[in-house]
């Protein structure tokens, strides 16, 4: 009779999972219906399009968007088991949806920084989001970010010296630069990575990322734990260095506490960790380090690979470079200190940063959820739809960028800006969940592309900017080391 038990229970197991699928797709009935209306593979039940994005092969998270994308044309639906994600490079789209209040949460596609970083500012629910976003607000603030200027020129001169030495890879040697200037500034330390190459802290930071991004598409089928998903790829492994970062995150906290206890601040212009700080009834410690963590690894990400991209383009055109010089040599001069009032100055260093975040944003991709039915042209577009805008590609998209893929600063310029839509470029995403940090991005490029163009040439061996193999999860780099050099002008 024991025999008979296992098979009824097994049979009732079966019956009881075709019922959940079943009652998942029923559900889901609505958003079926939208997606005939665009491209994408077809929907296998329990597997969504595991199988045929195995099959197209693709090596992690970015390479599989471009894969699918080129494979059947965009905008694409992609089911990621139950989980409905129509991706999208359409700017009207786009702009509704990063505006909308019914899409202000993340979509399912960041669970893996949820299962991984917890609960922090980049993944809050709306309502907790709005929250916090406009409590850190008043630390990004015009005032408090010019008194930031001195620590960027401080560090930018380190990271001039470490240029006319030999290094291993760039994108470290600008992370190592982003690092130091975000703990100068926010932590009130300098932890000295430029000098230290021994310390393998970014590499660890991008080993995590790499690891992030295959556990991402490890199993796209419904129901499978995403926890689970982590311990059977390289999830041991990124939780070993997220552990590591989380313990200097909370030594980064405590030393700062100890610091404002024996130096309190005054005033409101203050950074975001020491308002958090000296507001301890509403921060616990551990949500403070979290916050924190996740500040440090996407200031030190984005801004560092944006200039490496940034000066590899310049080395690919000289004479773009040398406007570039000849205007700082202009409103700065060859040996001056770089202070705040010279940033507004740097017109055309400006237009040569935007357009390098155009052909390489720091985020490649960013994911929204639709929570009601909302009207885009003349589709409405369904609650429990997750959208993710394909940044990378709406910035080559040549119905808003004629010879997309051509580095040319003058798009920058008022006039050009006047002719496209301003939702077709969104290097900081847009909308009220727009990066927080993107004036400090940009005033931190500023200073850096100053200082260093005007103490090195630079130079590369490519010719396009399709010689570069891109990898990635949120953040892009390329998949080898760049080619990039810097020759001293003395």
């Amino acid at each position: 009779m024991a025999w008979l038990k296992i098979v009824v229970g097994a049979g009732v197991l079966a019956v009881l999972i075709i019922l959940n699928v079943a009652w998942s797709l029923y559900k889901k009935r609505h958003i079926f219906e939208f997606a005939k209306n665009f491209n994408g593979f077809r929907f296998y039940p329990i597997f969504g399009n595991y199988w045929q994005l195995k099959n197209i092969g693709y090596s992690d998270y970015f390479d599989a968007v471009r894969v699918v994308a080129k494979e059947v044309g965009l905008p694409f639906n992609f089911w990621y088991g139950h989980s409905y994600l129509h991706v999208t490079d359409d700017a009207e789209a786009i702009k509704v949806i990063l505006d909308h209040p019914d899409c202000l949460d993340k979509s399912s596609s960041y669970n893996i920084l949820k299962v991984l970083f917890e609960d922090c500012l980049l993944v809050y629910k709306a309502d907790e989001w709005k929250v916090r976003r406009k409590f850190f607000s008043k630390s990004f603030n015009q005032p408090i970010l010019n008194s930031y200027v001195h620590y960027f020129y401080k560090n930018s001169n380190v990271l001039v010296d470490v240029l006319h030495n030999d290094y291993e890879d760039l994108f470290s040697v600008f992370g190592r630069y982003t690092f130091d200037t975000f703990c100068d500034i926010i932590v009130g330390k300098s932890y000295n990575l430029q000098t230290d190459p021994s310390n393998r802290l970014i590499d660890e930071m991008d080993a995590m990322q790499k690891y992030m991004a295959e556990i991402s598409v490890a199993t796209v089928t419904f129901g499978f734990p995403l926890h689970l998903k982590a311990l059977l790829t390289n999830g041991w492994s990124a939780l070993s260095l997220i552990n590591k970062l989380k313990k200097l995150s909370s030594s980064m906290t405590d030393l700062r506490r100890k610091e404002l206890q024996k130096y309190p601040v005054v005033g409101s212009q203050i950074s975001f960790l020491d308002a958090m700080i000296s507001r301890g009834n509403l921060f616990h410690p551990s949500i403070i380090s979290k916050e924190l963590l996740i500040f440090l690894v996407a200031a030190t990400d984005t801004t560092g690979n944006s200039l490496t991209f940034t000066f590899t383009l310049l080395g690919m055109h000289p004479e773009i470079q040398q406007k570039v010089y000849e205007e700082v040599i202009t409103e700065i001069g060859r040996d001056a200190p770089i202070e705040t009032d010279h940033l507004p100055k740097l017109k055309y260093t400006e237009r040569v940063i935007s357009e390098s975040l155009r052909l390489f944003p720091p985020v490649f991709i960013v994911g929204r959820h639709i929570n009601k039915d909302i009207q885009i042209g003349d589709k409405i577009f369904p609650k429990g739809t997750n959208v993710l805008v394909y940044t990378f590609a709406l910035h080559r998209n040549s119905k808003y960028w004629p010879n997309p893929k051509k580095f040319d600063p003058d798009r920058f310029l008022p006039e050009e800006i006047a002719k496209r839509p301003p939702s077709c470029y969104i290097p900081f995403s847009e909308g009220p969940r727009n990066c927080i940090g993107k004036l400090y991005a940009m005033m931190s490029m500023k200073v850096v592309v100053a200082n260093v163009i005007r103490n090195f040439r630079i130079s590369s061996k490519y010719r396009s900017v399709d010689e570069m193999e891109m990898r990635g999860l949120i953040t892009i780099r390329t998949k080898n080391d760049i080619d990039c050099h810097f020759s001293p002008r003395n």
